[in-house]
């Protein structure tokens, strides 16, 4: 994917009020560095924001302290997984991108002067010199645009969030091992006064190969098939392989986009 920095934070007409609550949420986002606390690939959630009309998204962090720190926010569970096919590997060419919300963190060098002098001329809070926010949207048609004021009301909401998520690991982990469904509603301040945000991990689906498919992973697994659990496929694809020794991680991860991907088409 190419990298992408801001132009201009106010390119699509957000307030200077707007966002500077947004600079506020994104330095305590980088502060807190939940990232630390799940390694990349290891927070998968749904995330719903009803005040915004958000329902049912794919919430993942993405990289780490020292590589692209930040969040993607995908529009759907097939949008989440083309992204990960693509991550490994995928189709060949130029591929689209599936809508979704992303936000990373840039050193003041990579972003444009422009946004810079932005920042400086309405002191918006920065965490450091290599902690600039950068947000942008993904269209439909896999095309990068600004946010608008209410995206980047949502990466607000969504940044403040994930400050609070470290503190529910054991919970969130026992929900991705597949023990017992998370669901959790935060209550997060935001330039528009306080919000509700909808935390859930309710089946496999959310399950992070690099939890999944670690030996760590319990072989019994306590969604009930009988209610239609998509991703129990997973589990006995896990389960055979447990027993082969050669070429395990290789084939743990091509097990698991095969299961998801015969899920998608029930």
């Amino acid at each position: 994917m190419t990298r992408q920095t801001a132009p201009s934070y106010l390119a699509t007409g957000a307030s200077p009020e707007a966002l500077a609550s947004f600079f506020r949420a994104t330095a305590e986002l980088f502060r807190a560095a939940p990232w630390d606390a799940f390694p990349e690939g290891t927070f998968v959630a749904a995330v719903t924001v009803e005040a915004l009309g958000i329902r049912d998204r794919v919430l993942g962090l993405t990289g780490d302290g020292d590589r692209g720190p930040g969040w993607a926010l995908f529009d759907s569970r097939e949008g989440f997984e083309t992204v990960l096919e693509l991550a490994n590997g995928g189709p060949e060419g130029e591929p689209t991108l599936p809508p979704h919300l992303v936000l990373s963190f840039e050193r003041g060098a990579e972003i444009s002067p422009q946004a810079r002098r932005e920042v400086a001329q309405h002191g918006w809070e920065v965490a450091g010199p290599r902690a600039y926010p950068s947000a942008w949207v993904v269209d439909g048609k896999g095309k990068y645009r600004p946010p608008s004021e209410d995206e980047f009301l949502l990466a607000e909401a969504i940044s403040r969030l994930l400050v609070e998520a470290p503190a529910y690991r054991e919970e969130l982990e026992r929900a991705w091992f597949g023990l017992r469904p998370f669901s959790r509603t935060f209550s997060v301040a935001t330039h528009r006064g306080r919000m509700e945000v909808l935390v859930e991990v309710r089946d496999l689906f959310f399950a992070p190969d690099s939890l999944l498919l670690s030996d760590d992973f319990p072989v019994e697994i306590s969604f009930d098939e009988e209610d239609d659990c998509p991703w129990c496929a997973l589990a006995a694809h896990y389960e055979r392989l447990r027993s082969k020794k050669k070429g395990a991680a290789k084939a743990k991860r091509k097990a698991a986009r095969k299961a998801r991907k015969q899920n998608r088409s029930r």
